[in-house]
């Protein structure tokens, strides 16, 4: 599993997971934000709309799958 934490305006883990669903967490300080989108271009969207607030990792991996993101 590809994982990567940055503390700088809180801590931000961001997830591209193919073969089912994208999907992206996004943990702050205080703040769980579970997104499901449907494709590439959307996450790429959503991670452009957050750029201004936190620092977003992209990290693509083939293997993933839900359970090891709790």
């Amino acid at each position: 599993m590809l994982h990567k934490e940055f503390n700088e305006l809180g801590t931000v883990q961001l997830y591209i997971a193919f073969g089912g669903s994208f999907f992206a967490i996004v943990n702050l300080s205080d703040l769980k934000i579970v997104v499901d989108l449907q494709n590439k271009q959307e996450i790429l969207k959503y991670a452009k709309n957050i750029r201004d607030y936190i620092n977003v990792i992209l990290m693509f991996n083939t293997r993933c799958r839900r359970h090891q993101f709790r």
